[in-house]
């Protein structure tokens, strides 16, 4: 890959995309034939489990860590309907 591309992919996907770059690197080179040779299929597999269950855990200890920053307040009072030129409603302006 190209530098420019990896600026580019970090810039518009911030840390998960850095992350996501940094795992295709991995991956790119466990499976080049030389490591798959040296390393054998049993082991490049359990490595390969190893990493997707890194990055599951890392996943959900971020989701589970991360604290509550949406809080909703209901409005006291709905919003106000001015009506002009005769103009009636027969509901309940609730929107």
């Amino acid at each position: 890959m190209d530098i420019e591309v990896i600026k580019a992919l970090t810039k518009t996907g911030g840390k998960v995309g850095s992350a996501c770059v940094i795992l295709y690197f991995i991956v790119d080179k466990l499976f080049q034939e030389p490591v798959y040779n040296f390393l054998g299929n049993d082991k490049v597999f359990i490595l390969l489990l190893s990493i997707i269950g890194v990055v599951l855990t890392a996943i959900i200890v971020t989701q589970r860590t991360k604290p509550s920053e949406i809080s909703i307040e209901q409005p006291k009072s709905g919003p106000t309907v001015n009506y002009r030129e005769s103009s009636t409603h027969n509901g309940d302006n609730r929107f």
